[in-house]
């Protein structure tokens, strides 16, 4: 199984957390980033990266 890293930026794109991810595709790996950028309120923009690829970056979206 690939093996996928998630940055976490803050709003002057400095990284806040990392997180290594186990997912079976690109596409699953991209769905995962969402979900846990959805869960962190520090964070205004995440990316993952397999190696030096980026695979997708996604910006937070906007919270009550």
């Amino acid at each position: 199984m690939p093996e996928y890293r998630c940055y976490f930026r803050d709003s002057d794109l400095r990284i806040r957390g990392t997180q290594v991810l186990d997912c079976e595709d690109d596409a699953a790996a991209a769905v995962k980033l969402e979900i846990l950028l959805a869960e962190r309120q520090d964070c205004a923009t995440a990316e993952v990266w397999a190696g030096r690829r980026l695979i997708h970056r996604a910006p937070a979206h906007e919270r009550a």
